[in-house]
């Protein structure tokens, strides 16, 4: 059986890659600003963040000094380095 903590670490790192990879596409549409880029991150990469991630890392106090609910906080990192890295 896995433990709690492993189980949470493996389904946080899927759901980051998920969103991950819809927030790069996202990003590289809405550098150019579409309606597409804009609705693809609203409708598929912000539900799984709210749902799964923004209750650690939104805020005030975010652990690991991660914010996920700006793009500011994206492109920052957390204590351990960027999330993501475009390109």
């Amino acid at each position: 059986m896995i433990s709690p903590s492993v189980f949470q670490s493996s389904i946080l790192a899927l759901l980051l890659r998920a969103a991950a990879a819809g927030f790069v596409w996202s990003t590289a549409a809405l550098a150019a600003p579409g309606q597409a880029g804009l609705e693809f991150f609203e409708n598929k990469v912000r539900p799984l963040l709210a749902e799964h991630c923004y209750e650690c890392h939104s805020g005030e106090k975010t652990k690991g000094g991660l914010a996920l609910d700006s793009r500011e906080g994206w492109q920052k990192g957390g204590d351990s380095g960027p999330v993501v890295v475009p390109g």
